[in-house]
């Protein structure tokens, strides 16, 4: 089986490139495992979207969106959008790896970010 690619993308700023990272190896599995298992359980309503500030995470899983906010995760497999409750917890655990990565960190901190686990 093929390593899966997977770029998180912290949704923070307006009118500039938001940070990302690449994930590899175990925890790239991991994720797209997460992912899997989450689109084929609870079904919720359309999320909200945020305002400016912080709106969660876009997860690109080998070319497959997910975007993870408030409890909730939105799969874009194409044109039609399908929601789920974040069973698993991964937004928190996003929040916790965007705390190690320099640029992601540094906006968590100006933004006043916290994990509401």
């Amino acid at each position: 089986m093929a390593e899966p690619t997977v770029t998180v993308q912290l949704l923070i700023y307006s009118g500039r490139r938001d940070p990302h990272w690449n994930v590899h190896g175990a925890e790239a599995q991991r994720i797209k495992d997460v992912l899997e298992k989450t689109a084929r359980g609870e079904a919720t309503h359309r999320p909200s979207m945020g305002g400016l500030g912080y709106r969660g995470f876009l997860i690109d899983v080998d070319g497959k969106q997910y975007r993870v906010f408030r409890g909730q995760v939105t799969e874009s497999p194409g044109a039609r959008e399908r929601y789920f409750v974040d069973t698993a917890g991964l937004e928190s655990e996003l929040l916790t790896a965007a705390a190690r990565h320099g640029e992601a960190a540094e906006a968590l901190r100006a933004f006043r970010v916290e994990d509401e686990k």
